[in-house]
């Protein structure tokens, strides 16, 4: 199984996270945010009852970066879809402009109660079982993804190709903020999957781990469970970390980067980071988002491995390594 290809589409609008959060105390109070709010309190586990807008300390700053990426205008769904239909054209499959599977990450909910993401994609790529979605795991989902991708394509020699997609968007009264850990941006990301040694991004090895549920309002990382995932993918993919020529970690505070790849041995000289200037977590779209970026900037040698992984914000883990191969 190979990634073939790769998009994302991240919106031009920016704003500091925490005036989402300031700005909440005047925000709708319309039967509709009113639903949404009970669902978004139970999705995630921190709540702007933790931090009411009154209560909010004037000298904060996010763990990074300063400002993040906000989508005034069109909806989650939208977002996927650019970020789905760029991955498709670039795909071998352009011919065809159809997957056979749909997986789509999320853990922001679409705001418009009549939409589903992934029943909209499914429809415009006509794609030829019905699709799945993967929720509440944050930058976990999208490895989630991928594994669900590689079973089945072990259990169905027609299966084909297979579209992961991830999308967010955090709308008012949501704080951007997750404690100390991220600052959330809108979002999406594509990867197109296919079977076959053509030329890509060989799957040689995908770990995910979720923790029992804990009933906590902050978000938390589990730094050994990180380590752990990582030294499995490594040694599933018959490597070390130290044979590793790229890594790829999420777009979370860059302290918590440094001390997560000291822990599990990850060379800080191979790894890879968009910047200062950055557009925040993206959650479920996270690790597509960023390997799409990495691959914008760094021209790969036949056999080069990328290590990714990202954590999800109440413990979760996930890592992947992925070889080049040339077409």
């Amino acid at each position: 199984m190979r990634i073939s290809t790769t998009s994302r589409y991240i919106p031009s609008g920016r704003v500091p996270p925490q005036a989402q959060l300031r700005g909440a105390a005047g925000a709708s109070t319309s039967s509709r945010d009113v639903v949404m709010q009970s669902i978004y309190s139970d999705v995630l586990r921190w709540r702007i009852a933790a931090c009411p807008p009154d209560d909010v300390d004037e000298t904060f700053r996010p763990p990074s970066p300063q400002q993040v990426a906000i989508e005034r205008n069109i909806t989650l769904t939208d977002m996927a879809l650019l970020a789905a239909r760029q991955a498709v054209r670039r795909s071998s499959s352009e011919a065809r402009q159809t997957v056979d599977q749909i997986v789509v990450c999320a853990t922001s909910l679409e705001h418009d109660l009549a939409m589903s993401c992934a029943g909209r994609l499914h429809s415009e790529f006509r794609s030829t079982r019905p699709p799945l979605a993967v929720g509440q795991l944050q930058g976990v989902a999208s490895f989630l993804g991928l594994r669900i991708a590689r079973g089945m394509m072990a259990e169905d020699g027609d299966l084909e190709s297979v579209l992961v997609v991830g999308a967010e968007r955090w709308l008012s009264p949501f704080s951007r903020l997750a404690g100390a850990v991220a600052a959330l941006g809108d979002g999406a990301a594509a990867a197109v999957v296919q079977r076959g040694p053509a030329g890509g991004w060989s799957v040689r090895s995908v770990t995910v781990r979720t923790p029992p549920l804990r009933r906590s309002v902050e978000a938390w990382i589990d730094d050994e469970a990180l380590s752990s995932v990582i030294d499995e993918a490594c040694s599933t993919a018959g490597l070390t970390a130290r044979r590793v020529q790229w890594i790829v970690p999420p777009c979370i505070a860059p302290a918590l980067v440094r001390t997560i790849g000291a822990r599990a041995g990850l060379p800080a000289d191979r790894t890879w980071s968009a910047g200062p200037n950055d557009i925040g977590y993206l959650c479920a779209a996270d690790p597509l988002a960023q390997f799409d970026a990495f691959l914008s900037v760094v021209t790969p040698a036949v056999g080069d491995h990328v290590l990714l992984w990202s954590t999800g914000l109440q413990g979760q883990a996930a890592c992947a390594v992925l070889e080049y191969q040339a077409g």
